[in-house]
């Protein structure tokens, strides 16, 4: 990728223009303050997503040994 570049949406509004697609990168490091508090809460407001979150979350320990760690949800069964 010899024409590849990094722009930044909040310094300049015409960034996209003339593009189709983009890739957003995020990361974190061990000082970030974000936690996964929201799927908790997800799965206590959509209780019939439950099984399929707890199954996501499965999988990202059996395929990538990521051990996804989530408040215990309250009142709903995986």
């Amino acid at each position: 990728m010899p024409n590849a570049s990094i722009s930044y949406l909040w310094r300049d509004q015409s960034a996209p223009r003339g593009f189709t697609n983009g890739v957003s990168l995020h990361s974190h490091t061990n000082q970030s303050k974000e936690t996964l508090d929201f799927l908790a809460n997800f799965g206590n407001q959509y209780p019939f997503m439950r099984p399929l979150l707890s199954r996501l979350e499965r999988r990202a320990e059996q395929f990538h040994g990521v051990r996804v760690d989530t408040p215990p949800v309250t009142g709903c069964r995986p």
